[in-house]
């Protein structure tokens, strides 16, 4: 009489070999496909995140630039009503100033209206960090109503550029800043403006 041996269950010492081979080769295929299809996929994502926040920017920076702004109340105004009369940058924020169409009250010193004072207005630009991020924002505040607005976002920084003797241009650069798997990409948006 025969005695039939006793078959245990489980996994061979060959099955596990290629199991493990399959497993690592099905792990190299997913990183090859992720960094030729994912990688660019989300970089994609970030430029145009970035883009579409540099016009959002330039959308306001124009309106702002274009030579008047709209009354606070009442029927629609002329063109020389709160037009822009000048603008200045101090203390890293870029000033638009408007004409109210009163007298100024502050005289500059040779005795001339200012018109970088009451009753005029501004519209000012500023560049402020975001709470608990590393990036920052482009902020619109106007001063008749006191309102703030945060015109763009993932902004690293905020230079303005009037050119020495020239009170007809301006040139606003924006820097903006995105990271994929620890590596910072920037970019630069240029704005140049002519007084109207």
């Amino acid at each position: 009489m025969m005695r039939s041996r006793s078959h245990r269950p489980g996994f061979t010492l060959i099955e596990m070999a290629i199991a493990t081979a399959l497993t690592g080769l099905l792990g190299v295929l997913c990183l090859l496909s992720w960094k030729a299809f994912g990688v660019p996929a989300v970089d994609s994502y970030y430029r145009g995140r970035v883009a579409g926040e540099a016009i959002m920017a330039a959308a306001s920076l124009a309106a702002d630039l274009g030579g008047s702004l709209p009354p606070s109340s009442g029927p629609i105004g002329d063109r020389d009503d709160h037009r822009l009369v000048g603008w200045r940058y101090e203390f890293g924020n870029l000033e638009l100033w408007y004409d109210s169409g009163q007298d100024p009250v502050d005289p500059a010193p040779e005795g001339d209206p200012s018109i970088f004072a009451a009753p005029n207005h501004a519209i000012i630009y500023s560049f402020q960090s975001a709470p608990y991020t590393t990036r920052g924002m482009l902020v619109r505040t106007d001063s008749r109503t006191g309102t703030s607005s945060v015109v763009a976002t993932d902004l690293a920084s905020m230079a303005v550029d009037i050119p020495f003797g020239s009170e007809e241009r301006v040139i606003v650069t924006l820097e903006f800043q995105y990271r994929i798997f620890q590596q910072t990409s920037s970019r630069f948006y240029t704005f140049e403006a002519i007084k109207p």
